[in-house]
């Protein structure tokens, strides 16, 4: 499959320079190609080959941030019909290839994975690991690897309410350089809170109100940030 992607920021100016939409306005293309075997109704084991590549928009940040990424992962996947356990369990392997000569590559295990367990009527837990690549908007850096594992779980006091807890925890971490020493390569820990209380609309379609409560710890001074996100959500897996 042929899939592209362009973001597009609000020219938002931070301390020191930092302009969301000159650092981060790119265009991202994908290629996949899948397989799949099916062991059951609800189950089949999957293979997915990708091929990435992200264009910045703007100079002075292509020279230092178009990559092309080279990803294999599999894993097994479970209908979001499964009365018991759904989703997915996706692990892989990713090549990240900066274009710049000057800057790190990524090579390593990545991960984008989520299983929800229906343990009775009224109660199901859940688990989460994402590990993958994200550009940077801090200083030169051109990415940074997220490693993020989670849990959670869901009760159902009523047959039309659901409330939802999860926790996930993790770090972000950005590549050595020369530029800097080593014990002072930018490493953030992140911990993230979410409620949420649904309202069954027809079968497995819910509305639902979420908070979520976002902190992070830097070792870099000054970069420590806390925030809290309000939202609607609406959701076919209820």
């Amino acid at each position: 499959g042929l899939r592209t992607v362009k973001y597009d920021y609000e020219s938002v100016e931070y301390a020191g320079g930092f302009n969301v939409r000159e650092r981060l306005n790119r265009q991202e293309s994908y290629t996949t190609l899948s397989t799949y075997y099916q062991i059951a109704r609800e189950r089949r084991f999957f293979l997915d080959l990708e091929y990435g590549r992200y264009d910045f928009e703007f100079a002075t940040q292509a020279t230092i941030r178009d990559s092309d990424s080279y990803t294999v992962r599999g894993g097994l996947e479970f209908s979001q019909f499964g009365r018991r356990i759904r989703g997915r369990i996706r692990l892989g392997y990713k090549k990240f290839d900066v274009v710049d000569p000057d800057s790190p590559d990524f090579a390593g295990v990545v991960g984008d994975t989520n299983l929800s367990i229906r343990l009775t009527t009224i109660l199901a837990v859940r688990g989460s690991y994402i590990r993958n690549v994200d550009f940077s908007l801090w200083y030169g850096e051109a990415y940074y690897v997220v490693t993020r594992p989670g849990a959670g779980l869901s009760l159902y006091p009523l047959p039309f309410v659901r409330l939802d807890y999860d926790y996930s925890t993790g770090k972000n971490k950005y590549p050595v350089t020369g530029e800097v020493p080593e014990d002072l390569t930018r490493l953030d820990k992140i911990d993230i809170h979410s409620s949420g209380i649904y309202f069954r609309i027809v079968e497995n379609t819910a509305i639902g109100f979420v908070v979520s409560l976002w902190k992070r710890v830097s070792n870099i001074e000054g970069e420590d940030d806390e925030r809290l996100f309000y939202g609607l959500n609406l959701t076919y897996d209820f």
